[in-house]
């Protein structure tokens, strides 16, 4: 017959002759209870061999960009090729130099996109390329959150024909390469190399040329790249020459350093939960033990009086 009541508490209670053996287990039940889920915790951060997982969060980032003001277009026709720079005029020889005007068209209701006209005198013109300079600034790309960083965004097409004017839909990415001696580099915010000035044709005059402006841009592991464009040619009066360039930013899903209090206060929470699972089961065996007579023991049982008010 099985007999219960509420207000009755069991309790074991070992020998005195036996109470060594049971010290000890309880001693090396709590050091187990507590530095296994410590040690699963850093198992868990040290799952691909480094810490790289465990310190870094999961962030969407809203850029905003702006022109510099800084390019280089390179237009080119059937026989000759011309180029302007509104930062350095005298970036080419003078029979090299096009003669154009830039206008720049902010969207004030979207920081992401911009617009950049270039209206040349130039005829019958097959083809371009254009280094434009953006400026972007957003939370948490870099260590200088304040400031816009530089970066050039390159662009070019050719026609199949003599056109007047090209339209470019420009969508930029976010890019992020890991280095092979430190993973962590791929992470935001970025730093050292990857927010060093710009190879800008106004700062850099004698030293400027297309080759080495990538080649300083595409050394950082993390930057702004054009990850697609599309260009639409239109013909018409082909003695001068238009290329509007629509410029668009998307939200950036980025992955960044977390802060020392995200990752601890991950790490606790791992902590607990792996802690709670282990003291639930270290008391069930602990109970199961007394009660199978492992530990010399006895049981005393005792009622709880209710309070009478």
């Amino acid at each position: 017959m099985l007999l219960w009541r509420r207000n009755v508490v069991v309790s074991h209670y070992s020998f005195a002759s036996e109470k060594v053996f049971p010290l000890v287990y309880l001693l090396f039940g709590v050091v187990f209870i507590i530095t296994v889920p410590i040690l699963m915790v850093f198992n868990e951060s040290n799952a691909d061999g480094n810490l790289y997982s465990s310190n870094s969060e999961t962030k969407i980032l809203i850029p905003e960009v702006r022109h510099s003001k800084e390019a280089v277009l390179i237009l080119k026709t059937a026989t000759e090729t011309k180029i302007y720079s509104p930062g350095n005029p005298n970036l080419a020889d003078s029979t090299e130099t096009a003669l154009c005007s830039t206008s720049i068209l902010p969207r004030f209701e979207d920081r992401s996109q911009l617009s950049i006209k270039f209206s040349c005198s130039v005829s019958d013109v097959i083809g371009f390329e254009l280094y434009s300079y953006l400026a972007v600034k957003m939370n948490g790309f870099s260590t200088h959150d304040s400031h816009f960083l530089d970066q050039l965004i390159f662009t070019s097409a050719n026609s199949p024909q003599i056109s007047a004017e090209a339209t470019v839909s420009s969508e930029i990415g976010l890019k992020r390469i890991s280095s092979i001696y430190d993973e962590s580099s791929a992470l935001l915010p970025a730093d050292g190399e990857n927010v060093s000035p710009a190879l800008m044709p106004s700062l850099q005059t004698d030293l400027w040329s297309p080759d080495l402006a990538l080649r300083n841009h595409t050394s950082r592991t993390i930057r702004f790249d054009e990850i697609h464009s599309n260009t639409r040619w239109s013909t018409g009066d082909t003695q001068s020459f238009t290329l509007t360039v629509n410029y668009e930013i998307p939200m950036v899903v980025a992955e960044r350093n977390a802060k020392a209090l995200t990752w601890v206060k991950y790490g606790f929470i791992q902590f607990f939960a792996f802690f709670l699972a282990l003291a639930f089961l270290f008391s069930g065996l602990t109970d199961l033990l007394f009660e199978s007579g492992v530990f010399a023991n006895y049981s005393k049982i005792e009622t709880i009086k209710p309070k009478k008010n």
